[in-house]
Order: structure tokens, then sequence, then C-alpha cells
């Protein structure tokens, strides 16, 4: 059987035809008719090409979905629950899909189950999107109980100690995150007014506790506590249970802890010298006037690339009934931010005192209505203008009154400024226990208290694992939020290890980033039968990616998650 193209009234037409012999002669035996030609070539391009394409996203929800899986992070959590599940799915199943949420692309509870759809991790889950409510995620949350949080950290961090090897340095700070619980609502107590680091001193909030290592900044204990409490009354309340949880897994005698000025008093000073913590610290330096009058002419300069323009100065010195090794350190970096930001604040009080002559001068002439000036009322005004660090040293104002009438004068302290220079900014002072090391070590071990800064930033930012908004109205529930905001920074601070051992320094947003633009399609086919018969073919793979994005999809072992074509 061959083809055979006939061409009728300017057209193609294809035929099968059979030949059978006659007589010895090849003859015409039976014909086919198969079609205009341009028929069957549009019909075989129709097949070739997709009728309909549906993508998913991938790369970022996979990688974070097979960290957790890895870690058995599901199965720690439901095994805690005394066998309470959520409405849908499991407990853990919940916290963990809020957790990937935070740290990929934030949504309320409400707005969740949107972005769960348009994501990979229903088809890894097999939770369907119809479960993923907001009264699902609360009623899981209302069943979750508080003490497995620190317990599933304990569980599985070991594991990931052992890979990242930097659990000789811990790091602990405090935050605080406002939220929107009204003020007539009695019900939850860790929501308080204090001082909010964000500047929303005008709402409620609550407090964070957070130790991690160094340079991996795994998180490693967290405690959330009321929002009015004071950072060293939380560090004496936490000290205990820090110190329980390191015991437990194994690093507490070996580990030096790195914690700032602001957690330090002398009972806590005392207490971390009776549990026999070795620790880096920072004393505020106008405590020690002495050592702020050394000229840096008697410094020496510290060694080594990272520390490049860093002097320093050692002694040892008898300190709240103990032998203490203190280090002053000087940083010209430093010193250049805190000179460019004490002229900055002294620009806008300059321009706030300007602004209150002219308004004295203006309210006492002839004439003038309102309320007369008050000794009292200019004093607060000047007050007011002069709140920033340094300034009320540095600028000098005097209120002379004569016949009643006030005049307001300043002027800058030049001298004070040069003295600021010279005695204060850029010096930085350490106390630590390890008389045996280097003034090198020393610095590069309290230089490390950034990276719990560094975790307080995402945490504080708008991703990944942004902790805002957080609408949540119990202590329960934002004791949870607490929990699976930890555990999101867990995934993507392995995310970034696992990304810097194969070679990808960027930064976790950046990786964050990358992943996501890796999707998974589906490519639906038509049916191959001659008028459409039989079941569409359905391919599933995902886009073509670049090598990092490759890498970090093998890394991460979201690879072996991929749909098979």
């Amino acid at each position: 059987m061959h083809l055979q193209t006939k061409r009728i009234h300017g057209h193609e037409y294809l035929y099968a035809v059979h030949n059978v012999r006659v007589d010895g002669r090849s003859r015409k035996g039976e014909q086919i008719y198969l079609g205009k030609l341009e028929d069957l070539i549009a019909e075989r391009r129709g097949l070739l090409e997709p009728k309909s394409i549906q993508t998913w996203r991938f790369g970022a929800p996979a990688a974070l979905w097979a960290l957790s899986e890895e870690l058995g992070l599901r199965a720690e959590i439901d095994g805690r629950c005394d066998g309470a599940s959520g409405p849908g799915a499991s407990i853990g199943t919940y916290l963990v899909l809020a957790a990937i949420n935070r740290a990929i692309d934030v949504r309320s509870k409400r707005g969740l189950a949107k972005w769960y759809r348009k994501s990979c991790l229903e088809r890894l889950s097999g939770v369907a999107p119809e479960a993923l409510t907001s009264q699902a995620f609360w009623t899981a949350m209302d069943r979750f109980p508080l003490e497995a949080g620190q317990e599933v950290l304990n569980a599985v961090l070991p594991k990931l100690l052992q890979e990242a090897g930097d659990s000789h340095l811990v790091l602990f700070d405090c935050t605080n995150f406002f939220t929107f619980i009204a003020s007539s609502n009695g019900r939850p107590q860790l929501p308080r007014r204090g001082h909010n680091k964000a500047k929303r001193h005008d709402l409620r909030q609550v407090g964070l506790a957070l130790a991690a290592t160094a340079p991996s900044q795994l998180p490693l204990f967290y405690e959330l506590y009321a929002g009015n409490q004071m950072d060293v009354t939380t560090f004496a309340e936490v000290w205990p249970r820090l110190l329980g949880v390191l015991d437990g897994l194994g690093v507490k005698d070996g580990a030096t802890i790195v914690y700032d000025k602001g957690n330090l008093s002398r009972d806590n000073q005392e207490m971390v010298d009776t549990s026999g913590a070795s620790y880096v610290t920072s004393f505020a330096p106008h405590l020690f006037p002495d050592l702020l009058a050394i000229p840096l002419s008697r410094f020496t300069a510290a060694e080594g690339e990272d520390l490049a323009g860093f002097l320093w100065y050692r002694e040892q010195r008898l300190l709240w009934g103990q032998q203490r090794t203190m280090l002053q350190s000087y940083s010209p970096t430093l010193a250049a931010g805190q000179e460019a930001g004490v002229r900055q604040h002294l620009a806008k009080a300059e321009r706030l005192l300007k602004e209150l002559q002219q308004k004295l001068e203006r309210r006492q002439q002839p004439g003038a209505r309102g309320r007369k000036p008050t000794r009292q009322g200019i004093e607060k005004d000047v007050r007011e203008a002069l709140t920033a660090q340094h300034l009320r040293r540095l600028v000098k104002v005097s209120i002379a009154e004569e016949q009643g009438r006030f005049q307001l004068d300043y002027e800058i302290d030049d001298e004070a400024f040069e003295h600021l220079k010279d005695h204060l900014f850029g010096r930085r002072i350490w106390v630590t226990d390890h008389e045996d090391w280097s003034a090198e070590e020393i610095l590069r071990a309290a230089h490390q208290q950034n990276d719990v800064e560094a975790c307080f930033r995402d945490l504080h930012g708008n991703e990944p694992v942004a902790w805002s908004p957080a609408y949540h109205w119990t202590d329960q529930k934002l004791a949870v939020h607490a929990f699976y905001m930890v555990l999101g920074l867990l995934l993507v601070r392995l995310l970034r290890l696992r990304a810097r051992r194969a070679g990808d320094d960027r930064g976790t947003r950046a990786l964050i980033e990358d992943l996501s633009e890796v999707d998974e399609c589906l490519l639906v086919y038509p049916a191959a039968g001659p008028r459409g018969q039989g079941r569409p073919r359905l391919v599933r793979k995902l886009i073509d990616r670049s090598p990092e994005q490759q890498r970090l999809l093998e890394v991460t072992g979201a690879l072996a998650l991929a749909p098979s074509p």
C-alpha cells in the first residue's frame, strides 16, 4: 500500500492505494480516501501542540516541604498531640503548611487556601484545599500542646547541629512584635503595651526570646512572653531553661553563649557565673569612663582580613566579684556611622530650636492671640527637641527672661563633640570568662551576635519568614504562631546551609526568590483518535531550570518530588 495525491479543483487529496497484480501487471486495487492534505497536516499539528497548559508553583514549596519531611516535622508534631488531629488534616500538617507559607508568600489563614491551590503542595500533602479554612487552622492551633513546641525542636536539632557543625557559639537575644488585639479584650495576658521596636507603641505587643547557632543561625530555643516585660527580666527567667535545652542537645559544656548588654544586670551575671557557662557579653561603655579615657594610640591593631581596621585594648579586671577579661574594641566603620547619626540628630535639633525661637517671637508680639509662653512650657519644648542620644550634652540652651519676655538661645559645644569622637564613637566594651582566648577570638565571637539579629530582621521583614501580620486573639494561638514561625526560620536556614555547602553563597531571600520561579506544568494534549476519540494525553513536567535552581532542588531533596513526565 502506498500514498497517492490527487489534485482536484486546486486542492490536494490524499489516498491510501493498494496495488494488485493482474496478468503479471500492477493494477490499482483498493483505494481509501484519507482527506485533504492541508486538513491532515492541521490535525497532526493539533496532536503535537497541547490543548491546554496548567501551572503550579513548585520550587520553593517543594524544597521546604522536602526538608520538613526529611526532618520528620509532621510526625514529631503529631506524636505529641495525644491523638488529637485537625478537622481536615493532622495538626502537624496544618502547622508545617503554615510555616512554609510564612517562609515563601505570607497569607492570612483565610487566604492561605488560595495560595495552596496554586502550589504543588496539594499534590505532595494529599490535603484538599477545602480543608484549609481559617477555622480549621484555628482548631488545629487550639489542639496543639504548647510544651510540645520546644520538644519538637529538641528532637530534630541533633542531626542538624551535626550537619552544621557550629554549635560552639550560641547567640541569645529578645525582640517584640505588635499585635492588633484591642485594649478592651481582656482574655489574652501576653499582649501588653511596652517599648515596641517597630515604633508601634500604640499597640499591644508580645516578646520573643530566641537562641540560635552561629553562623548557620539555626534556632535552638524560643519562648514567647508578656510584651511589657524587660529583657533583663526575661533573661533571668529563661536562662535555666536555655541551659536545660543545651544540655539535652549535648552542647552545653562546649558552648559559649553570647548575649548583649540589654540582658545584663549584676544579679543576672551572678546567675551566669554560678551556672558555669562560658559567655561573651557587652557592657555600656559609659560605665567605664577610665577605659574610655585611654587614647587609641595605646590600642593594638587586630589581625585578620575580617577585622581590618579594628583596634583593641585588653586587661583583666575585678568586676562584680569576679576576675574577668575585658576587651575594649574600636571600629572606624562604627565610629563613622555613630558620628553621622549624631550629626543628623543635631541638624534636626537645630531646626526645631530655630522654629521654637520663631514661635516665641510671634507669640510675644503686641496683640498676639493665645496663651503667653511660660518657662515650664519652653523647657518642655526644649527637652522634646533634644531627646536623641548625646544632644543634651552637645547643645547648650539658655532661656532668659526680661520684663516678662523670654529669649531662647543655643549653641553647639564643639569641644564636647570632639570628645565624643575621641573617646566614645566606635568603642565597645566586651567581657568574657575566656582568659585563654585571643583578642581576635573574643571579637569574632562578640560580632556573631549579628546572626541572631539577622533572624529578627527576617521575622520583622516582609519575607521570608515574616511574623506580621498575625491576626490572632488568644495567648494559645499567639504561642502556636511563634512555634511555626520558628519552624519556618529553621527550614529557610537549613535551605541556606545546604546551598552554601553546594557553593551557592546567596542570601535566604535570593534563594527563595530563585526557587519560586520554578513551576510545575501539566500539558493536556488532544486524544489521538481520528475524530478526537479516546482520552487526552497528560504530561506533567517542570519548566526549564538554571544550573543554580537545579542544584537547589537536588540538595533539598525536592527533585525527587518532581512529577514524572
